[in-house]
């Protein structure tokens, strides 16, 4: 709270991730992860209530564990969580092989069905920026997957910061 009220001409944006209804999740993120999760929707969208500097997204991963169902968890975070956007990206990095023998054309469904839909708060400055950002990341990700080699390496935690559900 205080970096927003002390630099209100700063937009944060802070992305949750979320890869599954609760017990899914779960699976995925670990035991108890999705009740974290809430707990921290609810701070951080009371948060945003009172701060216009603040954006708030969830990140759904998509992978060989949640195929098939992230189109209805699309559709539950929108009913659950007041958020400004939900993006969609396909698991990459070091992570198991087996996770990443999703859908390539599902995926790419998803991720041009997410991008039709309105968000709710795109009058923020640099929101349209942003936007052609993320749709060039997308492109990205969608023809690393059709070439099948990496065409951009996972910068997290190197480039940006990464904060856990454990919040480390």
């Amino acid at each position: 709270e205080r970096l927003v009220r002390e630099y209100p001409s700063v937009n944060f944006r802070i992305p949750v991730s979320l890869d599954g209804y609760p017990a899914d999740h779960d699976a995925i993120r670990g035991a108890k992860s999705y009740d974290k999760i809430e707990r921290t929707m609810e701070l951080l969208t009371n948060l945003r209530r009172r701060y216009d500097n603040l954006t708030l997204d969830i990140n759904t991963c998509y992978s060989s564990l949640n195929q098939g169902k992230v189109r209805g968890l699309v559709a539950f975070v929108r009913e659950r969580f007041d958020i400004d956007n939900h993006s969609v990206t396909y698991v990459r990095g070091n992570t198991d092989d087996a996770m990443k023998q999703a859908s390539v054309q599902e995926y790419t469904e998803l991720v041009e069905e997410v991008r039709r839909r309105p968000n709710r708060r795109e009058s923020r400055p640099f929101s349209s920026w942003f936007r052609a950002v993320m749709d060039y990341q997308r492109d990205i990700i969608r023809r690393t997957l059709l070439k099948d080699e990496m065409t951009v390496p996972c910068a997290a935690g190197r480039r940006m910061i990464v904060v856990n559900e454990r919040a480390e």
